[in-house]
């Protein structure tokens, strides 16, 4: 069942369970609504694949599985 309360933040730390590519969120739009409607609210920057930084979302659209996971953020 899917977690309705990912809120990602800028300068959080993600991971994508994929392929294991760390990346940074450097912008986020819309709200946890937004997420939820399966859009692309966080722009991440990927460490081992920056060639698909790009706006993403936390689910895979058609699935609805969990892609991504929160490692940390800047402050933590």
């Amino acid at each position: 069942m899917k977690d309705n309360e990912i809120h990602f933040k800028v300068g959080d730390y993600v991971i994508y369970i994929g392929d294991g590519d760390i990346g940074k969120v450097v912008n986020v739009r819309g709200s946890a609504l937004t997420a939820r409607q399966h859009e692309e609210p966080y722009y991440i920057e990927w460490h081992f694949c920056p060639n698909q930084n790009g706006w993403h979302r936390a689910y895979d659209a058609d699935t609805g599985e969990r892609e991504i996971i929160l490692l940390g953020g800047e402050e933590q």
